[in-house]
């Protein structure tokens, strides 16, 4: 079906892209057939033919076979007419590949750009990989965000501690196979469960290990804000809206985006992003897509799966038992407030009463 009226240049672009699909997946035998199958065909086409060979290519890196006479042929030959494409991402594999080759920061700068300016996601994800491993990584809060935060189904993301896909990412070449086996270890369940992102360093961190006593807290794991010791509580939705605009800091959200994390509507994806902005916190649309914009921020904790935990983490840490006039002290809550907390928790089975007083204590499970 590929290969009818291969004679448009549309088709063939369709043969190239599945190409670099089955390579991506692993399937290197499949995209050797298509491509000998093919070859009649682009070997015609002087603009298509430097893309093939270089989709050939990335089919050898991929399964660590990428030579220096591929690197030769890459920057001698193939480099200004695949960047005459204009097709940004064979044109950041060309310095991604260089890069690889070379360990050359500079070279991963140009594929980063190509990458993010095209959104090949996975990709730019995988530059940014490379760059960590060879010491060329920008302390970049976005980009750090983005690398062990923002939801991809990407080996390199499992590897730099991001487990939002855990389940479902297995690596797929000799070369991911290769790093997973290297820096990818079975690590306890509990080893961490939050990153703190403070000064444009993101750390791995245990919750309850965690010290409170800075003001000026964006705890997006229990779902509060400490502004100079006042607490600001939101609903889990609009928690995790700031979340996922936290791990979209570098590339950007969609509305569309934002409602398929939250599993929302579109238009109360909106509304949860105006309300956020009304919370004081700077968002600017730029082609429709949102960007946080602040220049000074407080010290933040994000849940490593992205989702918001529960307040009654905080709770927990402060006040392993509590009564309900201590919740009150400590929340800044009504009587109302604290009587609703202490119900839900129960049902939810995270706290017991000690006993059956009218002062009743309860502890935390």
């Amino acid at each position: 079906m590929l290969l009818k009226n291969l004679n448009k240049k549309d088709n063939l672009l369709i043969v190239l892209d599945s190409i670099y699909c089955l390579h991506r997946i692993g399937d290197h035998s499949a995209a050797d057939e298509l491509l000998s199958e093919s070859k009649c065909e682009w070997e015609k086409d002087v603009s298509l033919k430097p893309l093939f060979q270089l989709v050939h290519i990335i089919g050898k890196y991929q399964q660590t076979k990428f030579l220096a006479t591929d690197y030769a042929e890459l920057s001698n030959v193939l480099k200004d007419p695949i960047h005459s494409t204009g097709l940004k991402l064979y044109q950041g594999w060309v310095h991604l590949l260089l890069g690889y080759y070379l360990k050359h920061e500079e070279e991963f700068h140009k594929a980063e750009e190509y990458f993010l300016s095209g959104h090949h996601l996975n990709e730019l994800l995988e530059v940014y990989y490379w760059m960590n491993r060879f010491k060329f990584l920008p302390s970049e809060e976005k980009i750090n965000s983005f690398l062990r935060l923002y939801p991809l189904k990407s080996i390199y993301s499992l590897i730099m501690g991001n487990t939002y896909f855990k389940e479902e990412v297995k690596p797929n070449t000799r070369l991911e196979k290769n790093q997973a086996k290297n820096w990818l270890h079975e690590e306890d369940e509990d080893s961490f469960d939050c990153w703190v992102i403070s000064n444009k360093n993101i750390i791995p961190a245990k919750y309850k290990s965690l010290n409170f006593k800075e003001e000026n807290c964006l705890d997006l794991f229990s779902g509060l804000i400490n502004d100079r010791g006042e607490f600001t509580f939101l609903l889990i939705s609009e928690l995790n809206c700031l979340s996922f605009l936290i791990a979209s800091e570098l590339i950007g959200t969609s509305s569309l985006d934002m409602a398929e994390f939250l599993e929302r509507t579109e238009e109360e994806a909106e509304d949860l992003i105006k309300y956020v902005t009304k919370l004081g916190i700077p968002i600017k649309k730029v082609n429709n897509l949102y960007f946080l914009d602040w220049s000074d921020k407080p010290k933040i904790i994000i849940p490593r799966n992205l989702k918001v935990i529960g307040l009654q983490e905080f709770v927990r840490k402060k006040m392993p038992t509590f009564s309900k006039p201590q919740l009150v002290d400590l929340l800044q809550l009504t009587q109302f407030g604290a009587e609703a907390l202490i119900k839900k928790w129960a049902l939810a089975g995270f706290i017991q009463p000690m006993d059956k007083s009218e002062n009743t204590m309860w502890k935390f499970l």
